[in-house]
């Protein structure tokens, strides 16, 4: 059956890459090693190695034309084997003018794993459950838990894994019937979106394999194999045995990975590949050698530090490196995205807090749990209703204009942060608000939390005043166009009516993306946003 060559992600910004030129032919013979392509990537230009053997049956994205991240770019298979015409169909013949197209239909960001197709033709083929897309931003997800072993029966819906996304904790389910033959990514390891975490065997079809197979899992961020299945058809990757190493791990590595490896002396087992199948590519060598691996006798001599023990005297402990978790890689990714390249602009108030808080307080001796965050919440859904012209976002060439206030809380979590939505929040009286924001907090915390629960919104809200911060500036989060960043509510000695008082204040900060909000569309929101507060029974109306 033939197989999709994919175009491999080469970097960890790269969305697409160019085929500069084909190094292999239709008709060729291909190992598993050899390179078939020159890309052009947005750093650089690499070769793409072909990762089983067989005979190159057809290229799909021809020289100098551009291919999506986990889009099939040529099919490797039998000698003689014709692709299947669905195959074929999902990427057509490239012209200039048509490649993105045909990039974009194999792409893997659908959030069904595999589609729904039947096994192979016989029942004797395997069926690969891939890693989903389930958020906008995630790239990868790591298995928390699974929830069968291998051997067990699996009907279509039923949840198999935990996974752990950039967002959430969320469960997969299986889109097929059949037997669970085989586990490729263990628990606590992780897999780019598209690629094969586990297969099935459909109920014709042949034995499990081995259990070691499954107790042995690939390492993990198998990026380039990702065999998200062309339409029309599953996808049975040809297996090709590699030769053992100690332990009776398979060794899967690049021939510059191991000529690398080679020179500078690195023991390549102890290498965990991020290519496909846990294969070792060169970028995996560099960074050993940059952790120091290679020298493993003195890595003995200096062990890692326990968190909080106290070293002996006289020994100074060497630095621990701990892995980015999925949601800080999203969160590192983003920021380098959004900070240069969407132009902010701030503009800060003070807000007279006395009256609110007041307001809280009459809340509270009735038993009402009422924050001056959620009178905050509601005072900037009542803000955004009033002066739409900031409920707007820039997509592409196009502005978007909302017609509802969804307000974004920013929670912060032990790994990073994440922004639930609180939908409609102007149409939502303070107690509803009060409710429905504690629950979504404390579902964020859990990693319980929905993709639509943490996606699009109006403006976003992030409060450190229980940090006890008076002022700073936060970074817009996209697609919105502002976000409010409050501090904290304490006594200052303030002038009123002519006179040195003291008062409750509270300073808040507006960024805005200058490309569709300008600053007197920002300064009428906060003028609102102001009188809102200092005189909260105009919630109410």
């Amino acid at each position: 059956m033939a197989i999709p060559i994919q175009m491999p992600s080469l970097s960890p910004t790269m969305k697409e890459g160019k085929i500069v030129k084909w190094l292999k032919k239709v008709g060729d013979k291909v190992s598993s090693g050899e390179a078939v392509a020159e890309v052009e990537t947005d750093k650089s230009n690499l070769e793409i190695e072909a990762y089983d053997d067989g005979y190159l049956l057809q290229i799909v994205v021809g020289e100098d034309q551009m291919a999506a991240v986990g889009a099939p770019i040529a099919f490797l298979g039998a000698k003689g084997e014709k692709v299947e015409a669905g195959k074929a169909a999902a990427a057509p013949a490239p012209k200039p003018a048509e490649a993105p197209a045909a990039a974009k239909p194999p792409a893997p960001p659908a959030p069904a794993p595999t589609p729904p197709a039947a096994p192979a033709a016989g029942g004797g083929g395997r069926i690969a459950v891939a890693m989903p897309s389930l958020s906008p931003t995630m790239k990868e997800g790591k298995i928390v838990k699974w929830l069968k072993k291998v051997g067990d029966k699996v009907s279509s819906g039923d949840a198999i894994a935990e996974l752990e996304t950039d967002k959430s904790n969320l469960e997969i389910e299986a889109y097929d019937d059949g037997t669970l033959s085989e586990i490729v990514v263990g628990e606590n390891q992780t897999a780019a979106v598209g690629a094969p975490i586990a297969y099935l065997t459909g109920k014709a079809g042949k034995a499990a394999p081995a259990p070691a197979a499954a107790q042995a899992p690939a390492a993990p961020a198998p990026a380039a194999k990702a065999p998200a299945a062309p339409a029309g058809g599953q996808v049975v990757p040809l297996r090709r045995e590699e030769p053992a190493v100690a332990g009776g791990r398979r060794l899967r590595a690049s021939p510059l990975a191991k000529k690398i490896a080679r020179e500078r002396g690195l023991d390549i087992t102890q290498v965990h590949g991020s290519g496909p199948s846990g294969r070792v590519v060169k970028r995996d060598i560099e960074e050993a050698l940059a952790r120091g691996v290679a020298a493993p006798a003195a890595a003995k001599k200096a062990p890692a530090a326990v968190p909080g023990a106290r070293p002996a005297p006289g020994v100074r402990p060497e630095p621990q490196v701990v892995p980015l978790t999925s949601m800080r890689k999203v969160i590192a990714q983003r920021m380098t995205e959004v900070k240069p390249g969407v132009p902010h602009f701030y503009l800060t108030i003070e807000v007279e807090m006395d009256a609110a808080v007041k307001v809280r307080e009459e809340a509270k001796a009735m038993d009402l749990k009422v924050s001056v965050n959620d009178l905050i919440v509601k005072a900037v859904a009542m803000a955004v209703r009033r002066y739409p012209k900031i409920n707007v976002s820039l997509q592409g060439d196009q502005v978007v204009q909302y017609n509802t206030v969804d307000v974004g809380i920013a929670v912060a979590l032990e790994e990073g942060l994440i922004t639930p939505i609180l939908r409609d929040a102007d149409q939502k009286g303070m107690q509803a608000i009060s409710t429905e924001v504690r629950e979504l907090a404390e579902r964020a915390r859990k990693r319980a939390l929905k993709p639509d629960e943490y996606t699009g919104g109006s403006i976003t809200v992030s409060n450190l005043g229980m940090y006890g911060i008076d002022q700073f500036v936060a970074v817009i989060n996209p697609p919105q166009a502002s976000i409010l960043a409050v501090g904290a509510v304490a006594d200052k000695a303030v002038v009123v009516n002519g006179q040195l008082a003291v008062r409750k204040m509270m300073t808040a900060t507006l960024s805005c993306d200058h490309r569709v909000i300008d600053g007197a569309i920002g300064a009428e929101f906060l003028r609102e946003l102001r009188g809102l507060l200092e005189h909260p029974t105009r919630l109410l109306f």
